[in-house]
């Protein structure tokens, strides 16, 4: 069984050992890591969730991600999240948002974004999370943003990462 930290709002560490599907106690939060991987190419990556999942199933999802486990901070988190979702070992992440948190679902979200160059062909898919994928460009992924139930790649979001890649990697 998968096990979690729990958390209050601040990020404090409250209690461990916490079972993954197990009701999660008022007050308390989970954390969660998405992370956004655009390729080099100005490409955005689009991971299909498993037809086995509970909620979104077979969905696309902008983000590569989910709940870190026990030890684990956000940043650790997204690695791991990351490699064993994608298959991509990055070189850096960058912190996209400041933690978010989401009341109705008890958790405390934080977003990454990667920059990769890797053969577009060479994602790696993980048994029972992600079942396809696909690169798509902005335009594409800001046109499907509006009507899909796909985690939102919204202006504020591309300025971010616009931010991201001339302050960390001199691009614009």
């Amino acid at each position: 069984m998968e096990l979690w930290d729990l958390f209050d709002r601040s990020g404090n560490i409250v209690s461990t050992n916490h079972g993954r599907g197990d009701t999660i106690p008022e007050g308390t939060y989970h954390k969660i890591v998405n992370i956004i991987v655009q390729h080099v190419d100005g490409d955005y990556l689009l991971m299909k969730r498993s037809d086995d999942k509970e909620s979104r199933a077979g969905e696309y999802e902008l983000t590569a991600g989910g709940s870190t486990i026990k030890g684990e901070d956000f940043s650790e988190g997204a690695w791991r999240e990351l490699y064993e979702e994608t298959g991509i070992k990055a070189d850096a992440l960058y912190e996209l948002t400041p933690v978010i948190i989401r009341e109705e679902k008890r958790y405390l979200q934080k977003s990454f974004f990667c920059l990769t160059n890797i053969d577009k062909n060479s994602i790696q898919l993980q048994a029972g999370e992600t079942q396809g994928f696909q690169w798509l460009s902005e335009d594409e992924v800001l046109a499907i943003s509006n009507t899909d139930s796909l985690v939102r790649l919204t202006n504020e979001v591309i300025e971010r990462i616009k931010e991201i890649k001339l302050k960390h990697l001199k691009l614009t």
